[in-house]
């Protein structure tokens, strides 16, 4: 299916045309950390799962040369809403005998001083690529 996309995508691209792809970042402090709490773990919209490193050999593979790569998305993981996401999904895994952690706000602090002590690569809860068909 992945596979399948990438090509259609190489496909459609003339050369010199760009393939642009923003995506969880599964190296990102606050996804290991909160392990099935994360918010970003929404399946259907989310099923596969990358690192900067791995989202490049993805287009590498089909034939992209990655001109950019980007992360985003730090301070999201630190507002109220993040945290209420966190306990929802935290509580709604409980309710079905699974490892649902509640997730409180010191957790929060910790985690931003730990992202702030890790390169950019972990620090940010997504991955962005520009890719070039050559």
């Amino acid at each position: 299916e992945l596979d399948s996309a990438m090509k259609n995508i190489v496909r459609v691209l003339r050369p010199g045309g760009r393939f642009v792809a923003e995506v969880p970042n599964k190296a990102a402090v606050g996804g290991v950390e909160s392990g099935p709490n994360w918010p970003w773990l929404d399946a259907p919209r989310h099923v596969h799962f990358f690192t900067g490193e791995s989202l490049s050999r993805l287009c590498a593979s089909h034939g992209l040369r990655v001109v950019q790569t980007r992360y985003t998305g730090l301070q999201r993981q630190f507002h109220n809403a993040w945290l209420e996401d966190e306990r929802t999904i935290g509580r709604f895994m409980r309710d079905r005998g699974h490892d649902g952690r509640l997730v409180r706000r010191r957790d929060l602090w910790k985690r931003m001083v730990h992202a702030a002590r890790v390169p950019e690569s972990q620090r940010y809860d997504s991955v962005m690529v520009v890719a070039e068909r050559t």
